[in-house]
């Protein structure tokens, strides 16, 4: 069971295999990440494992989302922006960040999210 990638013939990969891929041509920007919703989160959570599981949530949907984005990318650029930059995981930060955080802000308030 294997996703079909085209390009002049069919490969058939895992979809660990895609997995491991994305995560190191993302690997930068799942850091740089990891680190901004870090210090947003400082702020926020006031315990040290609330913050970890926080950080693998955002990280593994993060991965998830950017996977997805990937699949159906049909835009005529590459997907990695200057030689580093991997745009569907970037997009994918893009989003899961903020949604993280404002879950984690209006939770807070109503006592939704506080565990």
């Amino acid at each position: 069971m294997g996703t079909i990638i085209n390009n002049m013939d069919e490969q058939y990969i895992s979809i660990w295999e895609l997995i491991s891929l994305q995560l190191f041509l993302g690997s930068i920007i799942y850091i740089v990440g990891c680190i901004v919703l870090f210090f947003v989160l400082r702020k926020e959570v006031n315990r040290k494992y609330k913050i970890a599981l926080l950080l693998l949530v955002q990280f593994c949907i993060s991965v998830l989302l950017s996977l997805i984005i990937w699949q159906s990318w049909n835009i005529d650029i590459d997907i990695m922006a200057l030689e580093f930059i991997n745009l569907p995981a970037l997009f994918s930060e893009f989003v899961t960040i903020p949604i993280c955080y404002f879950i984690l802000k209006n939770g807070k308030n109503k006592k939704i999210a506080s565990f």
